[in-house]
């Protein structure tokens, strides 16, 4: 990276609908947790192609795409456009492409064009912060929220993935930054339990995808990337070798929810 260290940044910005304000950051990344975020990140780690389409947009490619449709707006009917990670998981047809209509793709569809923009969930963080620190010197980290309202899960996780990137040298680059990364530096997974989002999955009788949601962390070695409408995997990150752990991930809130 050629800046130079006091001019590594990161920003959070909690308010979705304003992530043209991040057009002035080197990198954009989105963090969704319930539910279009995890069904992305899950599909293109499974090697399908992947489009991220905002709700209204016909779903593109011939009949063997599966079309979806995001489930915390839609439930569930038994068909392609129904389908969450739980059920992508377990699908045999990973060669299938798949093309997933949300709120978060209409937010990915506003952001600028000329930045690198990410997708992060539970299931990439210290994938996406590797690939940032590598790459990226100001970051703005945008946590999703549903249709404009934000949702603390994903101000939570934003916090984990900027406070990691703090500890690698990239300073807060505003006061509310600094406040949210030590509002949730702490905060533990069981709380999405809590939130309204998960409250909607269990209205709809998808407990069984809060629950993926919840246990599948960290586990995804792939940064997810937006190239148009479509989300590729950045290079991936090696497993660690033991012991090895880079110094910004001691005590850091993913090496807790691994060892928790």
């Amino acid at each position: 990276m050629g800046a130079m260290a006091d001019e590594k940044r990161v920003k959070i910005d909690a308010f979705a609908e304003g992530v043209w304000r991040c057009r002035d950051h080197d990198a954009i990344v989105c963090v969704d947790v319930i539910t279009a975020g995890t069904t992305l990140v899950t599909s293109m780690a499974h090697g399908r192609r992947t489009l991220a389409l905002p709700p209204l947009e016909p779903t593109a490619g011939p009949h063997e795409w599966l079309r979806l449709n995001d489930i915390e707006f839609t439930g569930r009917g038994g068909r392609d456009d129904t389908l969450g990670p739980r059920d992508l998981e377990n699908r045999p047809d990973r060669e299938r492409p798949l093309a997933l209509r949300s709120m978060l793709g209409e937010l990915l569809a506003a952001a600028p064009l000329d930045r690198p923009l990410y997708v992060a969930c539970l299931r990439n963080l210290s994938a996406t912060v590797t690939h940032l620190l590598e790459h990226h010197d100001r970051i703005a980290i945008v946590a999703a929220g549903v249709a404009g309202e934000p949702r603390f899960e994903d101000e939570m996780v934003a916090a984990w993935i900027a406070r990691d990137l703090r500890e690698a040298g990239h300073a807060p680059e505003d006061r509310a930054t600094a406040l949210a990364i030590e509002r949730w530096r702490r905060g533990d997974v069981s709380l999405i339990g809590l939130g309204k989002s998960a409250e909607r999955l269990r209205t709809l009788g998808l407990q069984a995808d809060l629950a993926f949601i919840m246990t599948h962390i960290d586990d995804v070695r792939t940064p997810g990337r937006l190239n148009g409408s479509e989300i590729s995997a950045a290079r991936p990150v090696p497993e660690p070798a033991v012991g090895e752990d880079a110094a910004w991930m001691q005590a850091s809130p993913l090496e807790q929810l691994r060892a928790s």
